[in-house]
């Protein structure tokens, strides 16, 4: 979270640090959706706040990504990689 915050005060790009963090939540197996649907919604308020406040989106959807990213198992995820990489 410390990271994306300092990411976000430098300036660097907010929507390529989204879609790295939406890359991480889709390997959620565990939530039926509601984790992406969650960081849909996170975009949406990025892309439709004023850029003083957009940081405070950027904060959110990484500590949602850090929480996500850690459950096990992952099983669907990696076949369907696998199917799209085939």
């Amino acid at each position: 979270v410390a990271l994306a915050w300092d990411y976000a005060h430098r300036g660097y790009d907010g929507e390529a640090l989204l879609e790295l963090l939406d890359e991480l939540v889709c390997r959620d197996d565990q939530s039926e959706m509601h984790a992406y649907k969650l960081q849909q919604a996170v975009f949406e308020e990025y892309a439709a706040t004023r850029e003083p406040l957009r940081r405070a989106h950027l904060v959110a959807a990484a500590k949602h990504a850090a929480c996500i990213a850690r459950l096990r198992p992952r099983t669907v995820y990696p076949r369907a990689r696998a199917l799209l990489d085939a």
